[in-house]
């Protein structure tokens, strides 16, 4: 029971002294989502904007598609699929069934999209 008495005796002395002490209640800010330090490095893509292109380009010339008859294309990476989508439509006069999509994943490979 001894070997309680003192321990028990700094925990009353640590609540009397405690007693009366407001400490102001910060509030978290909940109008802007918190992210984990880690969330933003896997949200960045492993293959650059540059190097995407570079592949969608190569592909195109593979296929025999004259990128000269499309617009620049409109490209975008999706966080959810983790792949970079450059999205072509043709120069006018343009025909809708010649607009298509390639996609360029984090592991370098390339597909096309047709109809986009």
């Amino acid at each position: 029971m001894s070997n309680q008495r003192p321990s028990l005796l700094i925990i009353i002395a640590f609540a009397l002294t405690s007693c009366g002490k407001e400490e102001p209640v910060v509030q978290p800010d909940t109008s802007r989502p918190v992210k984990p330090s880690w969330a933003d490095e896997a949200a960045k893509p492993r293959i650059s904007k540059e190097r995407a292109i570079e592949l969608a380009t190569a592909f195109a010339k593979e296929k025999k598609i004259n990128l000269a008859l499309f617009q620049s294309p409109v490209i975008a990476f999706n966080e959810s699929h983790k792949e970079w989508e450059l999205a072509y439509a043709m120069k006018p006069p343009a025909v809708k069934e010649g607009d298509f999509t390639i996609v360029v994943t984090e592991a370098a490979e390339v597909r096309l999209v047709a109809g986009s």
